[in-house]
């Protein structure tokens, strides 16, 4: 059997090599502007980044007729072993009109692009949150609000008195003005704040932050000039005062967004009411776990929007923001796999009827209506197939993009969702087979006597 037989014109080739060297030329500029984001110090980095993404992906999809080639004739190959002339017959349709093909892939390649991108960037989050907690956390527990507010400082006083306990570090936040500018400013008492932190120093030690000094993270104090001993103006709770520079810190990741720390008296003799927005809890030497998550327990028994979490479950309480958003980011995405689908329904509609006499000249010859649903089903599938492999691919590319230029911000460790990009590729192989129900059983229904009339 061949597919020779088709009334369709075939693409010129001239015009598939025309429109590959089109996208060629975009894909070769959006990764050069994608290399000099992520690799070189040129101003607005971002945009040059996310630029490049634009360009590889439209680059792409217009090249996809002819970077789409090797896709389908490797899923071909496997169709020839395991369906004979059927599969073959597929291959050859889904191949007499490539651009047709590629611009039905490429609405699902765009989605799956942007999913996969998402999956290699939040598993890139959630490893360097655990990476970070692990390696700067020395605290045993957390004590905290579930609500996010404040609560009595005797509750910290309580845990205090529990028998295991070896230090426990209040933390207070509040919003303060520095140098015009609205900043959150930590409140620490820097002993316990350092038993409890890996806290690392470039410049002055934690031990300084005594009355109304300040702490400085490091890349603030760089882009601002700032050195140990410098001065910055700060208002707190509306009094604003001179703070000398008592040292620069290291970013603590499981802190993010503090740029600023000063000690806890200077908050009360600013008028801050004292109420402890965190506690980290750390065990005595020897003392048993179990014993002291007890004791800590019995205290906040009575407090039911106060909770306990030890190092693992603090770790799941950082990572559960970013799997809500990878959620909603998922839902919304789902909609251009279901335009996608809609697309690929309407291509193959739209092939048999074109190929109306075809297909009745093959079932005249002996193809019966199994084997012709099956060859839709197939042919949806090399379509489907072809958008998630481009898809996938483009997005794991742009997933380590993302997370490279967001090394910086506390995004280092490089994580890859391997199993979740395989479930991806076979959720669209499972899409192309839905896909092709309703026009495989119109081709399948076809009169075989009126579809040879057909012109």
């Amino acid at each position: 059997w061949s597919s020779d037989v088709c009334s369709s014109v075939p693409m010129p080739e001239s015009s598939i090599r025309r429109r590959a060297a089109i996208g060629t030329a975009m894909t070769v500029l959006g990764a050069t502007s994608l290399g000099a984001g992520l690799f070189t110090s040129i101003p607005n980095a971002l945009v040059y980044t996310g630029g490049g993404m634009l360009l590889v992906v439209v680059g792409v999809a217009i090249a996809s007729p002819l970077v789409g080639r090797p896709v389908v004739a490797l899923v071909g190959m496997f169709y020839r072993r395991m369906f004979g002339p059927v599969g073959h017959l597929a291959e050859q349709n889904a191949m007499r009109n490539p651009r047709r093909t590629a611009a039905t892939a490429s609405a699902l390649m765009v989605g799956l692009t942007l999913v996969s991108m998402m999956a290699v960037f939040g598993q890139s989050t959630k490893a360097s949150v655990d990476k970070t907690i692990a390696e700067s956390f020395s605290a045993d527990y957390v004590v905290s609000n579930a609500v996010g507010y404040p609560f009595s400082p005797a509750v910290v006083d309580q845990v205090k008195k529990v028998p295991g306990v070896g230090a426990v570090a209040r933390f207070r936040f509040v919003t303060s003005t520095v140098g015009g500018a609205t900043a959150q400013v930590g409140g620490i008492e820097p002993i316990p704040f350092a038993k409890a932190m890996k806290v690392r120093m470039d410049g002055g030690t934690i031990d300084a932050l005594t009355g109304r000094t300040v702490l400085v993270e490091s890349k603030l104090a760089k882009e601002k000039g700032l050195a140990v001993g410098d001065k910055v103006t700060m208002s707190i709770a509306g009094e604003a005062a001179s703070y000398p520079v008592a040292g620069i810190f290291e970013a603590l990741p499981g802190i993010s967004g503090l740029q600023y720390f000063t000690s806890l008296e200077a908050l009360n003799t600013a008028g801050v009411v004292p109420a402890d927005n965190m506690a980290y809890v750390v065990r005595a030497p020897g003392a048993a776990p179990a014993t002291v998550r007890a004791g800590i327990d019995s205290v906040i028994a009575d407090l039911p929007t106060i909770t306990l979490k030890d190092q693992v479950e603090f770790a799941a309480e950082q990572r559960a923001p970013i799997d809500q958003m990878l959620s909603l980011i998922y839902a919304l995405l789902a909609l251009a796999v279901v335009i996608a689908v809609l697309g690929i329904v309407n291509t193959l509609a739209l092939s048999v009827i074109e190929r109306t006499r075809e297909v009745g000249l093959l079932r005249a010859v002996g193809l019966s209506r199994r084997q012709l649903r099956t060859m839709v089903r197939l042919e949806s599938m090399i379509i489907s197939l072809l958008g998630a492999v481009l898809g996938v691919g483009l997005g794991l590319l742009f997933g380590v993009a993302l997370q490279r230029s967001q090394a910086d911000s506390g995004i280092g460790v490089l994580s890859l969702p391997f199993v979740q990009l395989l479930i991806f590729v076979a959720l669209a192989a499972l899409v192309g087979v839905l896909a092709a129900v309703w026009p495989a059983r119109r081709a399948a229904r076809l009169d075989v006597l009126r579809a040879i009339t057909t012109d």
